[in-house]
């Protein structure tokens, strides 16, 4: 659904706007201070969504088409994407709320991103690696964003996966994200102290249990549903490592000295990354690509990102013939750019770093269990208050979430494999 509106309207209904406080006036206010040009006035505005229902938990995002005037342009347009919080539910506000989310991202837009460009920049690392925020309104949790698609980027399908050639751009992003945050942290230790430890897993809410407590639960209901008798030796281990299922998850977010702990994106998929692409000879090609989203960034071992990226974002074909293709391919960009970056500290070795992947093995197993099963989800029915909800409604979304045939066809394949390496069967102590 698009909205358009006509400015010239003393009384205009905002049916399908951000947020209340998202006005004509407010918009030319920013617009004015961004093109630094007082008599610039907006003629239309275009508002339409970004995302459609189950692609997005993390706020409303918004696309707005401006056209305005201004005495040194005769008439122009600019398309730019604004986020909100969700302004009239308070279900989802009060989750999101003890995560900070909203403020967070919008701090990182502010201070750490630009700090993260200017470390690249000095090392002559080119490299656009995230999209610029033309204002940040800290009192209506409110950011507008140049519209990437004007440059011609655009999200992968969520439900096809990515393939090869989009995951390896999309992890030298990502190391390089890693590299230079590990060396802003180096140059000013304090600066990921203060709300920085508040992931997914985290030490300092317990508003996301539920999440991921019933979504677990209903993995195991339908191993033993639906995968077969062969399976159900795997949903009773899963049902004996339930009571330390949130403890393990925050043993593998925690940092550790034995970890390479950095700034993580923390939400890496398929939804929070856009491409861009040519084309020659019927065969279209990956350029570029940018990160977006970055509520749910932490300070963590950097490895975390790697996990749920390759659990959550990959087409099965490529994360079971070329995990280890993409683990060397990121280490080596990581390496390389924190050499660049005149890094001091110990660069871990690759041997180090694929050990340090293989330790956190178990919160892959955690986003193959629940995370991506949302990802490849394919039901309306299944919205934020779905997934997060514990009534019968949200209880049976979620297991219409598991009828998906290619998430109980992964299961089939990788609860083998995860009780070969002893994830079923893990302790919290033996986490480091």
């Amino acid at each position: 659904m698009v909205l358009h509106i006509n400015t010239s309207e003393k009384h205009i209904s905002y049916v399908n706007q951000p947020g209340s406080w998202v006005t004509k006036e407010y918009l030319q206010d920013i617009l004015r201070s961004y093109k630094q040009d007082c008599t610039l006035t907006i003629e239309k505005l275009k508002f339409s969504p970004v995302t459609e229902k189950g692609e997005s938990y993390g706020g409303v995002i918004t696309r707005a088409e401006i056209e305005f005037a201004s005495e040194k342009n005769l008439r122009s347009i600019i398309n730019v994407v604004i986020k909100t919080a969700f302004e009239d539910n308070k279900f989802a506000m009060n989750i999101l709320q003890d995560f900070d989310v909203f403020n967070r991202e919008m701090k990182i837009y502010n201070d750490i991103l630009p700090k993260l460009n200017n470390l690249l920049k000095d090392a002559k690392i080119d490299e656009f690696l995230f999209g610029e925020a033309l204002h940040i309104d800290f009192e209506n949790f409110t950011m507008i964003f140049e519209d990437l698609c004007s440059k011609n980027f655009k999200t992968a399908n969520r439900l096809n996966g990515l393939d090869f050639q989009h995951a390896k751009i999309s992890i030298r992003k990502l190391a390089k994200v890693h590299a230079a945050a590990a060396v802003l942290n180096e140059q000013n230790p304090t600066i990921f102290n203060k709300g920085y430890n508040v992931g997914f897993f985290t030490r300092e809410t317990n508003s996301y249990n539920d999440f991921f407590n019933t979504i677990f639960k209903s993995c195991i209901d339908t191993i033993y549903e639906d995968l077969g008798q062969m399976y159900h030796i795997y949903a009773k281990k899963m049902e004996l490592l339930f009571p330390n299922l949130m403890e393990l998850g925050r043993k593998c977010f925690d940092p550790s000295p034995a970890q390479f702990n950095t700034f993580i994106h923390g939400d890496i998929w398929q939804s929070n990354l856009m491409f861009q692409y040519s084309s020659s000879a019927n065969k279209q090609n990956v350029t570029d690509a940018v990160l977006i989203d970055f509520q749910f960034s932490c300070f963590s071992p950097n490895v975390i990102d790697l996990q749920y990226f390759f659990n959550i974002a990959l087409t099965e074909d490529v994360k079971r013939a070329n995990q280890e293709d993409l683990l060397k391919y990121y280490y080596e960009i990581f390496s390389e750019s924190l050499k660049k970056l005149k890094f001091r500290g110990k660069i871990p070795a690759l041997n180090e770093f694929y050990i340090n992947f293989l330790k956190r093995d178990f919160y892959g197993f955690i986003v193959t269990c629940i995370n991506q099963p949302i990802a490849l989800n394919e039901s309306p029915e299944v919205d934020f208050h779905a997934v997060h909800g514990t009534n019968e409604h949200a209880i049976q979304c979620k297991k219409l979430m598991f009828k998906n045939k290619r998430i109980q066809d992964n299961l089939r394949y990788w609860l083998p494999i995860f009780d070969r390496k002893g994830l079923l069967d893990l302790k919290v102590n033996t986490i480091t």
